[in-house]
């Protein structure tokens, strides 16, 4: 619009972030009160590249996280997230001890969780969940994506092989 322009990136920036601001109890209070039956949980990466500052000094720009991880139940709703320096697992341990709790409050038992690194951390799991029957496995993006790796890259069938192989994972009637 040639009379009024468009909104600036931080405008509507700021809108967003005053919007969050206005509300971020009543995000936290109805994370709270979602339940689950099983997790998900895994890092993801793009979502914290533009969290940072630029450095004083030369301007260059400071990430102040390396990765968001979620924690999701069976709806794909968030249940709990933390801002992450590192895929290590004690930068998550204190969302699992609150998350426990707060599933045990509310009388919630997880039948099953869905990880990236499902043999490493099974124990710990177990142990915060206090259920030695807990199901710790393997999600389906990894699980599909270490079985493409062991296929070699120069196989010409590789590609039909990978667009095949997904088909597997697929509900009766999809």
């Amino acid at each position: 619009d040639k009379d009024y322009g468009y909104p600036s990136a931080k405008f509507l920036e700021s809108i967003f972030l005053s919007e969050f601001d206005l509300r971020e109890s009543e995000y936290i209070k109805s994370m709270q009160k979602t339940t689950a039956d099983w997790l998900s949980a895994d890092h993801t990466f793009k979502s914290v590249m533009n969290i940072g500052y630029p450095r004083k000094v030369d301007g260059k720009w400071v990430k102040v996280y390396n990765a968001l991880f979620c924690v999701l139940n069976e709806y794909g709703q968030i249940i709990k997230w933390r801002f992450t320096r590192s895929t290590e697992s004690d930068e998550t341990k204190a969302l699992f001890q609150e998350l426990s709790c707060r599933l045990k409050a509310q009388n919630n038992h997880i039948a099953a969780m869905y990880v990236d690194n499902c043999c490493q951390i099974r124990n710990k799991m177990r142990a915060f969940f206090d259920d030695n029957k807990l199901q710790v496995k393997l999600d389906l993006f990894h699980a599909i994506h270490r079985f493409l790796a062991t296929i070699p890259k120069r196989l010409r069938a590789r590609k039909i092989i990978a667009r095949e192989y997904r088909n597997v994972f697929r509900a009766i009637g999809d």
